[in-house]
């Protein structure tokens, strides 16, 4: 399947034996996009999803190999509000997990992850206007680096930024750069309520968290 931008400006399906001729193939155009050319951003994604009984939307499937049979599992899952969690997993050739499950602050695209020379797995994704390169290391998940809580922003200390980090993630702006050190309440999403405990922990209200502790 390729996602053109042009001839077509749309999904396309080619099939052919692998003994014919290069150019002997079937082609079919099962989705296109509105825009012209040059328009390159189409705002869709060429992969599968799927929806469990609890709601949680599983989509942009991602397999990347990663050793003779390893392979690494990337996929996201969005629940009911709307917020989006990427995580991973890696798998031997018969498809038996070889790690646990991670939650991982990375996003997803078409853009195929490569694993690269220096073990490590690189993709990108761009928003149309900006393009944000991401990359993890696909043999120490147990390993993750440990991250403050409530510190969203990255910046190494808990403050008012990272109140403003999280309701802007919220509001889907922009997103936090620690998805697990923002969310304080451990629910498994960014919200609003995790900016509420960061600033009653600022104003020196006593918390049920740790915040500003590593974890």
């Amino acid at each position: 399947a390729d996602h053109g931008d042009a001839y077509p400006r749309g999904i396309a399906i080619t099939k052919f034996n692998k003994d014919d001729e290069v150019t002997d193939v079937s082609y079919t155009v099962p989705m296109t996009f509105s825009g012209s050319i040059g328009d390159n951003y189409t705002g869709a994604t060429l992969g599968g999803d799927y929806t469990s009984a609890d709601n949680i939307k599983v989509g942009t499937p991602q397999l990347v190999k990663i050793g003779p049979e390893q392979f690494l599992m990337m996929w996201t899952e969005t629940d009911a509000n709307y917020q989006t969690v990427t995580k991973a997993v890696t798998l031997d050739s018969l498809g038996n997990m070889t790690s646990e499950i991670a939650a991982k602050d990375v996003q997803l695209s078409d853009c195929q992850p490569e694993f690269c020379s220096d073990g490590r797995v690189r993709w990108y994704v761009s928003n149309g206007t900006a393009t944000k390169f991401y990359s993890i290391d696909p043999f120490r998940f147990a390993d993750e680096e440990r991250v403050m809580l409530g510190d969203a922003n990255g910046d190494g200390s808990v403050d008012i930024r990272d109140v403003t980090a999280i309701q802007r993630h919220a509001s889907e702006y922009q997103n936090v750069k620690s998805f697990k050190a923002a969310d304080v309440d451990g629910d498994k999403a960014v919200a609003v309520q995790d900016a509420t405990l960061i600033q009653r922990y600022l104003a020196e209200y006593k918390v049920e968290y740790t915040i500003g502790e590593l974890i």
